[in-house]
């Protein structure tokens, strides 16, 4: 469970600042949509976004920020897709399953969702 705020910590992020970090983290992967801006954006990761993300970009799963440089993207790992999650924040929550699937079918997909960690 994790719940990233709008603009991370710096609500006062300006456009050109969101477009510079965005770059940034797109550089983490090879995506890197703009050089220039990604180098700037630097600065503004390590303002507003290190002190959950990691000033590596690593994440910290204890506050549920996820890893940026694995490659693993939640909600898409495009620049509008990254923007649009810096702009207005995500909030991370898995629904309950209760009522929806059977026990059976909760305990068999724990049971494969584990399998998948080992």
């Amino acid at each position: 469970m994790g719940a990233m705020p709008a603009k991370g910590v710096m609500p006062n992020m300006t456009s050109e600042q969101v477009d510079q970090v965005v770059n940034y983290v797109l550089s983490y992967s090879g995506r890197e949509k703009d050089a220039e801006a990604a180098k700037a954006g630097e600065a503004v990761f390590a303002q507003g976004c290190a002190a959950c993300h990691g000033a590596d970009g690593k994440g910290n799963q204890a506050v549920g920020a996820p890893n940026l440089t694995d490659n693993i993207w939640l909600y898409g790992s495009n620049y509008e897709w990254i923007k649009e999650t810096v702009l207005y924040g995500r909030q991370n929550q898995m629904p309950a399953q209760s009522g929806r699937l059977t026990e059976d079918q909760i305990q068999i997909l724990a049971a494969y969702v584990y399998s998948l960690s080992n």
